[in-house]
């Protein structure tokens, strides 16, 4: 059952993740929908959110890590607390989610999508950049299923082992420039 559970709360997030990166923000598919979700909004002078977090990029993760979430539970029957497609919106919404308050303390200290802040809290911000989503999610699952502590350590570990890793390749392979020069050294291809 634990790699059961492990495949159902990443790999929806996981194929999502790159569905919406590879396809629909390449692509620019659903563009009336690229609007940011704090509609521009600011606190003082500060935006909150900025322009990276956009309703197309909460309803596709909801929409797309839904419907796989629903699918892989079809095979592997994981017994969950609700349907396994409102379980999957749930969790991509959780992972979307988590990334807002990393956004929204970089605007707050005037820092662009992808910069990091400067001083001693430079390297703990980079972790909990690299955390956040993963943290929305497992704080989702708990409203979807029961986990257990082992079940919750392995998620959060893989999970941010995933994040990094892919993060590393979209510098890699320039689909995302890498700004804040701290921890994506380029890999030799």
């Amino acid at each position: 059952m634990f790699f059961k559970e492990i495949l159902l709360f990443l790999l929806p997030l996981f194929v999502a993740g790159l569905i919406h990166h590879f396809l629909i923000i390449k692509k620019n598919l659903f563009a009336f929908l690229a609007k940011p979700i704090d509609f521009g909004l600011k606190l003082g002078q500060k935006r909150l959110f900025g322009d990276s977090k956009t309703l197309r990029g909460f309803i596709a993760m909801a929409f797309l890590t839904g419907i796989i979430f629903w699918s892989i539970n079809f095979l592997l029957q994981v017994p969950l607390k609700i349907h396994p497609l409102l379980s999957g919106i749930l969790l991509g919404l959780g992972y979307s989610l988590g990334e807002l308050p990393n956004s929204f303390i970089k605007r707050t200290f005037g820092l662009r999508e992808g910069d990091l802040i400067k001083g001693p809290l430079r390297f703990l911000q980079h972790i909990f950049d690299q955390t956040d989503s993963i943290i929305g999610a497992l704080l989702v699952l708990f409203l979807i299923y029961t986990p257990s502590v082992s079940l919750i350590l392995v998620l959060f570990l893989t999970g941010t082992l995933l994040h990094v890793t892919i993060d590393l390749a979209l510098y890699n392979f320039g689909y995302k420039k890498d700004r804040h020069q701290f921890s994506h050294p380029k890999l030799s291809a």
